[in-house]
């Protein structure tokens, strides 16, 4: 995934789809992600709270998981949004988003 998305990284600005983070929120999701002109790369942390985290972006449509391909984890297209489903506690997934 590297090779993916480095090209990407030096014309990227930072957002949090989520909002920020908290240090002393061991429950809620994370979501930190870079947006290009081309694309979106969202990295999506599922701690110990709920196994689906929903995230506000266009175009979700043509979302995919790119990092890990393997681990179960899902992403389903929903009304402004998608939500990725994680099988266990403490996983997390690249999504790539094209604008």
């Amino acid at each position: 995934y590297k090779k993916q998305i480095s090209k990407y990284l030096p014309q990227s600005t930072p957002f949090f789809p989520l909002g920020m983070p908290s240090f002393t929120d061991s429950v809620s999701a994370i979501a930190v992600g870079m947006k290009h002109v081309e694309k979106k790369f969202i990295s999506v942390w599922r701690l110990s709270g709920k196994n689906q985290v929903r995230l506000p972006v266009m175009n979700g449509a043509t979302a995919k998981i790119i990092y890990p391909t393997n681990l179960g984890i899902r992403l389903k297209k929903v009304d402004k949004g998608i939500i990725i489903t994680f099988p266990e506690k403490y996983m997390a997934a690249v999504i790539e988003i094209p604008n």
